[in-house]
């Protein structure tokens, strides 16, 4: 079993606008700084109520050669389940339901929800590679927001050092 599961919630809509652009930019970097610093992870992926026209999340990202140690898993939830539940003709994603789908389909000693717009720093990826999470603790890190679009074809590295540049504000 992984160290580390990531559980972030998705589907193929333009949900704040160009959703699948940001979704490709976290597969990239995640996976890439899970390679380079050998972290023992599992990334699951819960697709909550897709799109009837349009195609799924494997179909659409364009997955990196490398690859988490434990794999990508992605769970579809189905938008008959959806349909069974107050409100879905308003809201198509029930974003805090998605993700507890994957916390209870994860099979790591230690879960991270996330979503999956964040761009992770090499420095938490090469932190948590070396195993340091404690049972019966809550952990949580500042987040930098980015103004400007991340160009996909940069590298983990390039990509960075721009969102370093361009920092506008900081949840702490």
């Amino acid at each position: 079993n992984p160290y580390l599961s990531i559980v972030v919630a998705a589907r193929n809509d333009t949900y704040g606008g160009d959703f699948l652009h940001r979704v490709q930019v976290f597969v990239n970097g995640l996976l890439s700084l899970a390679e380079i610093h050998a972290l023992d992870a599992e990334l699951i992926l819960v697709e909550w109520n897709p799109p009837g026209d349009r195609k799924r999340l494997n179909e659409v990202v364009k997955w990196p050669r490398c690859a988490m140690r434990h794999g990508v898993r992605i769970v579809e939830v189905p938008t008959e389940i959806h349909e069974r539940l107050p409100n879905a003709e308003t809201m198509p994603m029930f974003e805090y339901m998605a993700k507890n789908v994957g916390v209870r389909r994860a099979r790591g000693q230690y879960v991270l929800v996330t979503n999956p717009d964040i761009i992770f720093s090499d420095g938490i990826i090469r932190h948590l590679a070396t195993k340091p999470l404690e049972k019966e603790s809550f952990y949580r890190v500042n987040r930098h927001d980015v103004a400007e679009k991340i160009p996909v074809s940069l590298s983990v590295e390039r990509q960075l050092e721009l969102c370093a540049s361009r920092t506008f504000r900081i949840h702490r």
